[in-house]
């Protein structure tokens, strides 16, 4: 069981089986491997320091210093205790990480205490300049005509041709889209072609034979063709099994192939043009 001893301020003390001395001493002997981190209770630390800090709770001068040290070094402590938990295999870096613990120690406790000197300072600037008051009136009139000196890198000359390159015409701007394909191909098109292949009412043929041969987006625009013209009534579709061959069959009659929509545009080898910037 941890004894406290002295103040926050002073540094707190623990009393245990193993160990006798200041909290933040404990860390570093851990960290030396001169005490194991599994024979140190954390759990009576923490009660017994929870306990003291209870007994100054009254007292307005409490310093938290002394308690911010106590959960950094708790954490550490923490930290090493829970590696230890770690099957033999996954604590291949522990002894990284006991050599490393005081330090990490020391560089937050330099954290903390730059910080904490920051806010003193800041306290002690805000006490220096309570009896002063921000001036609320205008600039008398000798100081209100003042105007800094400015310093041109350019002259007049220069200036003006800067000013004629940015607003002058550039001229028109264009975008190379060589990349990009002319549609040459239509939805009605397309369905027109079928028709010309399957004059007769019950002539059959492949799809694949249909498209052999084309790019990939002419056998796009071709199959919406074949599914417009099934929807009007001209083709019969066959398809025996999920993802078989498609046998196309011309049927009598059927709708108006005005309805075909050509807004199906089919890219080919033909580059396009290039186009004017908007």
């Amino acid at each position: 069981m941890a004894a406290p001893q002295g103040s926050a301020g002073d540094g707190y003390h623990v009393r245990l089986e193993v160990f006798e001395g200041p909290f933040d001493l404990l860390l570093q002997l851990i960290a030396r491997r001169k005490l194991d981190v599994s024979e140190v209770d954390l759990a009576d630390i923490t009660t017994d320091f929870l306990a003291h800090l209870r007994l100054d709770s009254d007292d307005p001068a409490l310093d938290l210093d002394g308690a911010t040290r106590f959960l950094v070094v708790a954490a550490t402590l923490i930290e090493l205790k829970a590696a230890r938990l770690l099957p033999a295999e996954e604590r291949a870096e522990l002894d990284d990480l006991l050599a490393d613990a005081r330090d990490v120690l020391y560089a937050r406790l330099l954290e903390y205490r730059a910080f904490r000197e920051a806010g003193r300072q800041l306290v002690d600037r805000l006490d220096a300049n309570r009896g002063f008051a921000g001036r609320h009136v205008r600039l008398e009139p000798r100081f209100a005509g003042l105007v800094p000196e400015v310093e041109l890198a350019v002259d007049p000359s220069a200036l003006a041709a800067i000013a004629a390159a940015a607003l002058g015409s550039r001229g028109e701007d264009r975008v190379n889209v060589s990349h990009l394909r002319v549609a040459v191909v239509t939805l009605e098109e397309a369905a027109g072609r079928l028709l010309d292949r399957l004059t007769a009412p019950g002539e059959r043929t492949s799809f694949r034979t249909v498209v052999a041969g084309l790019s990939r987006t002419e056998r796009v625009v071709h199959f919406l063709a074949v599914l417009e013209l099934f929807k009007l009534g001209h083709l019969q579709l066959h398809q025996p099994a999920a993802s078989g061959a498609l046998t196309l069959e011309r049927r009598a009659g059927g709708g108006d192939l005005s309805a075909v929509s050509a807004a199906a545009p089919q890219a080919t080898d033909q580059p396009a043009t290039e186009a004017r910037s908007t």
